[in-house]
């Protein structure tokens, strides 16, 4: 599906247009703007496989702090990998907890982080500053998911969502183009809400279970 393709299907849901109309170009501005928003605002649970992965940093011999770009969301997961290859799990630590560092240019291997969010995506401080080289530190990031923007841009989704994405847009562009009563708009919101659940929890990791029966 098309952005347009997506925003005329949710217009046509809620009796803005009907059947094989096109939408006018004031519905599809908004529209793509509320469309955007609402794909950065469903990043926020965490429920997009496919846009995390893992990456690796080459640290640099007395460089504390390192950029990951506007791209990424969040990180978890780090550790830091020294000259031999062993892994230690590196300590998240707040703000607060690194401004009270005595002695923030103590050289080292990395054992904390501190992970600062600013609007241009994360920046990672390690403690104490690697002096060393050949070091890596590895983390899992989430991908910030594109906006929309031409009127044939693809989702940055799997198929599965676009039924997800074509009633969440008509739910959300209702207040403004919507033509339903409330039992209508409820029902409408109560399948949008059935097929984001569908499409999330279609897509979650397999893994072996076991159960163990305890016997008294």
């Amino acid at each position: 599906m098309t952005r347009d393709q997506i925003i005329t299907d949710a217009l046509s849901k809620i009796n803005a247009i009907g059947l094989g109309d096109t939408p006018t170009s004031a519905m599809l501005s908004e529209a793509q703007t509320i469309l955007n928003m609402m794909v950065q605002h469903w990043q926020n649970f965490n429920i997009f496989l496919w846009t995390v992965s893992d990456d690796i940093i080459t640290l640099e011999s007395g460089t504390a702090t390192y950029y990951l770009g506007s791209e990424v969301l969040d990180v978890d997961n780090l550790f830091f990998r020294d000259d031999s290859g062993t892994d230690i799990v590196l300590e998240s630590i707040t703000r607060e907890s690194y401004s009270r560092l005595n002695d923030k240019d103590q050289a080292g291997s990395p054992s904390q982080v501190y992970v600062d969010y600013q609007t241009d995506g994360p920046h990672l401080t390690f403690f104490p500053v690697y002096d060393d080289t050949d070091g890596e530190v590895g983390y899992t990031k989430t991908i910030r998911l594109q906006d929309f923007s031409a009127s044939t841009d693809n989702p940055d989704f799997p198929a599965r969502w676009y039924k997800a994405l074509c009633f969440g847009l008509a739910v959300d562009l209702s207040p403004t183009w919507g033509r339903l009563s409330s039992a209508a708009f409820d029902k409408l919101a109560l399948f949008s809400e059935n097929a984001r659940n569908q499409a999330k929890f279609g897509q979650y990791e397999s893994s072996n279970m076991q159960f163990r029966v305890k016997v008294k």
